[in-house]
Protein backbone atom coordinates (compact mmCIF):
# COMPACT_ATOMS: atom_id res chain seq x y z
CA UNK A 1 0.00 0.00 0.00
CA UNK A 2 1.48 3.49 -1.15
CA UNK A 3 0.38 6.92 0.21
CA UNK A 4 0.40 9.42 -2.21
CA UNK A 5 0.90 13.19 -0.61
CA UNK A 6 -0.77 15.96 -2.96
CA UNK A 7 0.73 19.34 -2.51
CA UNK A 8 -0.38 22.48 -3.87
CA UNK A 9 0.69 24.02 -6.73
CA UNK A 10 2.45 27.06 -5.97
CA UNK A 11 0.56 30.22 -6.80
CA UNK A 12 2.26 31.89 -9.98
CA UNK A 13 2.36 35.75 -9.85
CA UNK A 14 -0.01 36.53 -13.03
CA UNK A 15 1.51 40.36 -13.36
CA UNK A 16 3.98 40.45 -16.78
CA UNK A 17 6.40 42.17 -14.50
CA UNK A 18 6.48 39.17 -12.02
CA UNK A 19 5.52 41.47 -8.65
CA UNK A 20 8.46 43.77 -9.60
CA UNK A 21 5.92 46.81 -9.35
CA UNK A 22 5.06 45.97 -5.78
CA UNK A 23 8.51 45.87 -4.44
CA UNK A 24 9.37 49.23 -6.36
CA UNK A 25 6.29 50.83 -4.59
CA UNK A 26 7.17 49.31 -1.27
CA UNK A 27 11.15 50.40 -1.91
CA UNK A 28 10.10 53.96 -2.98
CA UNK A 29 7.60 54.65 0.03
CA UNK A 30 10.26 53.94 2.28
CA UNK A 31 12.46 56.17 0.44
CA UNK A 32 10.20 58.78 0.80
CA UNK A 33 9.52 58.44 4.49
CA UNK A 34 12.84 58.14 5.19
CA UNK A 35 13.69 61.78 3.82
CA UNK A 36 10.79 62.82 5.43
CA UNK A 37 12.02 61.51 8.59
CA UNK A 38 15.71 63.48 8.18
CA UNK A 39 13.88 66.74 6.73
CA UNK A 40 11.66 67.07 9.86
CA UNK A 41 15.07 66.11 12.36
CA UNK A 42 16.57 68.84 10.54
CA UNK A 43 13.93 71.52 10.49
CA UNK A 44 13.63 70.65 14.46
CA UNK A 45 17.27 70.26 15.54
CA UNK A 46 18.07 73.45 13.58
CA UNK A 47 15.30 75.32 15.39
CA UNK A 48 13.31 74.91 12.24
CA UNK A 49 14.23 78.66 10.93
CA UNK A 50 15.14 79.28 7.43
CA UNK A 51 17.78 81.03 6.37
CA UNK A 52 17.35 85.35 6.54
CA UNK A 53 14.44 85.21 9.32
CA UNK A 54 15.68 85.90 12.76
CA UNK A 55 14.36 83.62 15.86
CA UNK A 56 14.17 84.23 19.26
CA UNK A 57 14.84 81.35 22.22
CA UNK A 58 15.45 81.45 25.58
CA UNK A 59 15.48 80.24 29.29
CA UNK A 60 16.03 81.79 32.74
CA UNK A 61 16.03 80.91 36.37
CA UNK A 62 14.75 82.42 40.09
CA UNK A 63 15.80 80.99 43.31
CA UNK A 64 13.88 79.23 45.95
CA UNK A 65 13.88 78.79 49.58
CA UNK A 66 16.00 75.10 49.60
CA UNK A 67 18.62 76.53 47.65
CA UNK A 68 17.57 75.66 44.40
CA UNK A 69 16.43 77.34 41.55
CA UNK A 70 13.33 77.41 39.13
CA UNK A 71 13.87 77.52 35.07
CA UNK A 72 11.73 79.21 33.48
CA UNK A 73 11.64 77.48 29.89
CA UNK A 74 10.51 78.91 26.45
CA UNK A 75 8.19 75.93 24.75
CA UNK A 76 7.02 77.87 21.68
CA UNK A 77 9.29 78.35 18.81
CA UNK A 78 9.60 81.93 17.07
CA UNK A 79 10.71 82.48 13.45
CA UNK A 80 9.69 85.41 11.38
CA UNK A 81 10.13 88.04 13.00
CA UNK A 82 10.43 90.97 10.97
CA UNK A 83 10.04 94.85 10.89
CA UNK A 84 5.97 96.08 11.00
CA UNK A 85 4.85 92.11 11.18
CA UNK A 86 3.03 90.94 14.15
CA UNK A 87 4.63 90.17 17.76
CA UNK A 88 4.83 86.52 18.04
CA UNK A 89 3.58 85.33 21.33
CA UNK A 90 5.89 83.41 23.78
CA UNK A 91 5.15 80.99 26.18
CA UNK A 92 5.98 77.73 28.06
CA UNK A 93 6.77 75.87 31.24
CA UNK A 94 8.79 75.50 34.55
CA UNK A 95 11.35 73.04 35.97
CA UNK A 96 11.09 72.86 39.94
CA UNK A 97 13.70 71.05 41.57
CA UNK A 98 12.56 69.71 44.99
CA UNK A 99 9.78 67.24 46.06
CA UNK A 100 7.32 70.36 46.84
CA UNK A 101 5.58 72.75 45.14
CA UNK A 102 6.03 76.40 44.67
CA UNK A 103 4.05 79.63 44.14
CA UNK A 104 4.86 81.78 41.20
CA UNK A 105 3.40 85.01 40.76
CA UNK A 106 4.69 85.79 37.78
CA UNK A 107 7.38 85.81 34.48
CA UNK A 108 9.71 88.32 33.55
CA UNK A 109 11.28 88.81 30.44
CA UNK A 110 13.97 90.66 28.55
CA UNK A 111 16.40 90.56 25.35
CA UNK A 112 19.70 89.85 26.64
CA UNK A 113 21.47 89.89 23.02
CA UNK A 114 21.84 88.52 19.55
CA UNK A 115 23.69 85.80 17.78
CA UNK A 116 24.61 88.60 14.96
CA UNK A 117 26.58 91.66 15.34
CA UNK A 118 24.94 94.63 14.56
CA UNK A 119 21.93 93.50 15.89
CA UNK A 120 21.27 94.88 18.70
CA UNK A 121 18.54 93.60 21.78
CA UNK A 122 17.09 97.44 21.25
CA UNK A 123 15.72 96.41 17.70
CA UNK A 124 13.21 93.76 19.16
CA UNK A 125 10.34 94.64 21.95
CA UNK A 126 9.38 92.50 24.47
CA UNK A 127 5.47 93.54 25.79
CA UNK A 128 3.30 91.68 28.50
CA UNK A 129 6.55 91.33 30.97
CA UNK A 130 5.91 90.59 33.47
CA UNK A 131 3.11 87.85 33.10
CA UNK A 132 0.95 86.82 35.58
CA UNK A 133 1.34 82.92 36.73
CA UNK A 134 -0.49 83.28 40.32
CA UNK A 135 -0.36 79.76 40.71
CA UNK A 136 1.31 76.62 42.18
CA UNK A 137 3.35 74.58 40.26
CA UNK A 138 4.70 71.20 41.06
CA UNK A 139 7.99 69.78 41.40
CA UNK A 140 9.38 68.23 38.40
CA UNK A 141 10.68 68.85 34.88
CA UNK A 142 8.00 71.10 31.98
CA UNK A 143 5.54 71.90 34.92
CA UNK A 144 3.05 74.45 34.87
CA UNK A 145 2.57 77.05 32.88
CA UNK A 146 3.34 80.65 31.54
CA UNK A 147 1.97 83.03 29.03
CA UNK A 148 1.11 86.40 27.88
CA UNK A 149 4.44 87.30 26.79
CA UNK A 150 5.06 88.95 23.16
CA UNK A 151 8.16 89.64 21.08
CA UNK A 152 8.58 91.47 17.45
CA UNK A 153 11.29 93.06 15.63
CA UNK A 154 10.88 97.10 15.91
CA UNK A 155 10.51 98.84 12.72
CA UNK A 156 13.24 101.28 13.41
CA UNK A 157 14.73 104.17 11.13
CA UNK A 158 17.38 102.40 11.13
CA UNK A 159 18.99 99.42 8.67
CA UNK A 160 18.10 96.55 10.38
CA UNK A 161 19.53 94.02 7.45
CA UNK A 162 22.24 92.84 10.44
CA UNK A 163 19.07 91.13 12.52
CA UNK A 164 18.90 88.71 9.55
CA UNK A 165 19.49 85.59 10.37
CA UNK A 166 19.75 86.68 14.18
CA UNK A 167 18.80 84.56 17.24
CA UNK A 168 17.43 86.78 19.90
CA UNK A 169 18.26 85.58 23.27
CA UNK A 170 15.98 86.07 25.96
CA UNK A 171 16.31 85.79 29.95
CA UNK A 172 13.37 84.73 32.00
CA UNK A 173 12.88 85.52 35.53
CA UNK A 174 10.27 83.72 38.44
CA UNK A 175 8.99 85.84 40.90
Amino acid sequence: MSHRIVLPAPVEDASPTGGRRRTTWVVLSGLALLFVGWLLFFLLSSGGTPPGIPSAAGDGAAAIGDGGSIVVNQTTVVTGLAPGKPAADLRGTFDVPGADPVYIDSVTASVAGTTRPGCSPEDFVIQGSPAKVGTRVDAGRGKGSWAGITIRLENRAVNQDACKNARVLISYSAQ
